[in-house]
């Protein structure tokens, strides 16, 4: 008499199988990876009233040019250095033609941007961004979009301003080429 073996191999290899297809199955439905941790989902955006690039005209004191001004007297009465008449240029030549070229003029009643009271010779190349306040390992950042972010890294934590609060930036780009390097003037609650 031959003895017969009756093995459940077959059966029990299909439900291994089950198993690993449901737990994978059910771990992608809830952001997981089977093989991996699950992925954190990304920190929301948070809403702030102003947001993203911003109009540098509303956070940068303004002076209106009268009858006799010149580039040169108006940074030496505003800004106490008639050589920094070309950061005025730099701030405005976006706005106004005329200062475009080599040869640049001003024309009576033009507002003109001037850089912050709180800063030293600065190179003209200021901004103002909006968002939430971000801490980081290295430095923090103001976001706005999940795409948009100024970094500012290896700066200083600005007291009093706790992580996704929504922030008013006015800074400086160093190197206006490669958009390296930035400096803070001022950061504002909003």
């Amino acid at each position: 008499m031959t003895r017969r073996h009756t093995t459940t191999t077959v059966p029990l290899i299909g439900i291994v199988l089950l198993v690993i297809v449901s737990a994978f199955v059910f771990s992608r439905q809830n952001g997981g990876s089977f093989l991996t941790e699950p992925t954190p989902s990304p920190r929301p955006v948070i809403s702030c009233p102003k947001t993203g690039p911003l109009n540098k005209n509303d956070y940068l004191p303004t002076y209106t040019v009268v009858e006799g001004d010149t580039l040169q007297n108006i940074a030496e009465k505003q800004l106490r250095d008639k050589t920094r008449d070309l950061e005025i240029i730099h701030l405005n030549e976006e706005r106004y033609a005329g200062l475009q070229g080599n040869t640049p003029f001003i024309e009576i009643g033009w507002k003109l941007a001037l850089p912050p009271k709180e800063s030293t010779k600065t190179n003209g190349y200021i901004f103002a961004v909006g968002g939430a306040y971000t801490k980081q390992r290295d430095g923090w950042s103001v976001e706005w979009t999940e795409q948009g972010t100024s970094v500012f890294s290896k700066q200083s934590f600005p007291e009093g301003i706790e992580d996704g609060t929504c922030v008013i930036l006015v800074y400086q780009e160093n190197d206006p080429a490669t958009k390296e390097g930035l400096q803070l003037f001022t950061i504002a609650k909003q």
